[in-house]
């Protein structure tokens, strides 16, 4: 009985570690990609209240990254989906104190009742879109050079000058005064990685200390997993961990912020930070949208936006685990497949959400050429 569950283990990892086929996993892009609406990419319903429809910045993002990959990887011109979703981000960002991105309808961030207007400079949003613009800077395809660095360095700026941060010195969840007091790890972690980036491109070194004084905080901070795994909780003032795509989108950051030899770089064991996905996943039940160290009477499965970057950021991983979990989460998306080519919001919730079907055609661009020599660019360092 007990060689025959042994055999059954040996058996079930045999058949998840196989490795997806790679014309499966393209037509699987082609067929999201053709979805999308040209001249509106990233517009769609947003997934919180007042669930309105609007143009949504990280969808057009996304997109942007997805179709550069896509054609990087061909030796193609950016297709028109690309080049508008790009243009888009450049013609569309918020323009009150600070410039940025942030969302097209009003929010009560933290349910405080301190509503945020449409002008508000969220960082994530920010910093995705910074991302996929210098994704762009850097591919040398069909890209207005001149007019993104520009862009990207006036939006940098207030944060390197410490004039959007929160009450522990990180970059803060927004401009806006009244969300300084929540200490924000994920958007903080994501916008430092790419402040060290422009760092690098600009030759900025105050921007490089700004990134420092972020990576400094998330070393004083970091909390350390039954099974060894740095992670850290969503901020600086409870005691309750990111879920999947926060966890990694801090990452992420790290990982741009170590590729682009940020000066605390030899203190980050990046190692330990990748092992944390391990605490997101189980024998039995597979991959769950928060990670073990949170003591839930149910945890669901990924929402497709977690499945989205996650499996965008496995795929680009230099690590063969992260890889493997990769396809993992990509014969997972099975199971969220509709039979009109999207992706639902959740293999048990029958709800299309544009944005969350952005994120997919990311993962899918990042598992289908992260092999490929021409794209190199969106790798990480050795």
């Amino acid at each position: 009985m007990f060689k025959a569950f042994i055999f059954l283990g040996l058996l079930l990892s045999i058949l998840v570690g196989c490795k997806a086929d790679s014309k499966d996993v393209r037509s699987a892009y082609q067929e999201l990609a053709g979805r999308f609406n040209i001249e509106s990419a990233g517009r769609g319903v947003i997934d919180y209240p007042p669930f309105a429809e609007g143009d949504i910045p990280k969808a057009y993002a996304m997109v942007l990254t997805a179709e550069l990959i896509r054609a990087k990887a061909s030796g193609s011109a950016l297709s028109d989906l690309g080049k508008k979703s790009g243009h888009w981000l450049i013609d569309n960002n918020a323009k009150d104190v600070n410039i940025g991105w942030g969302l097209p309808v009003e929010w009560d961030a933290f349910g405080d009742g301190s509503v945020n207007p449409t002008s508000t400079v969220y960082t994530i949003t920010t910093a995705i879109v910074i991302e996929a613009l210098l994704n762009w800077y850097e591919s040398e395809i069909d890209v207005p050079k001149e007019q993104i660095f520009k862009l990207v360095a006036g939006i940098l700026e207030p944060f390197a000058q410490d004039k959007i941060n929160s009450t522990s010195g990180m970059y803060a969840y927004s401009d806006a005064v009244s969300d300084a007091k929540y200490d924000c790890f994920n958007p903080a972690g994501y916008l430092l990685g790419q402040m060290q980036r422009f760092s690098k491109l600009s030759g900025r070194k105050d921007f490089a200390i700004s990134a420092d004084k972020n990576v400094k905080i998330f070393l004083d901070n970091k909390r350390m997993s039954p099974s060894g795994a740095w992670y850290w909780n969503y901020s600086v003032s409870e005691d309750n961990p990111n879920d999947l795509p926060h966890a990694t989108y801090i990452y992420m950051g790290l990982r741009e912020y170590i590729k682009h030899g940020g000066t605390l770089t030899e203190q980050i064991d990046l190692s330990k930070v990748e092992k944390h996905f391990s605490d997101f996943k189980t024998f039995w039940n597979g991959w769950h949208a928060w990670p073990s160290v949170k003591k839930m009477d149910l945890n669901p499965k990924p929402r497709l936006y977690d499945l989205g970057i996650a499996l965008f950021a496995f795929s680009t991983a230099d690590s063969h685990e992260l890889n493997g979990y990769a396809n993992e989460l990509f014969k997972l998306s099975r199971k969220y497949k509709r039979a009109d080519g999207f992706y639902n919001y959740r293999p048990d919730v029958d709800k299309v959400i544009n944005e969350y079907n952005a994120y997919m055609l990311l993962g899918l661009a990042g598992f289908s050429w992260a092999g490929s020599q021409s794209v190199d660019w969106i790798h990480y360092a050795k």
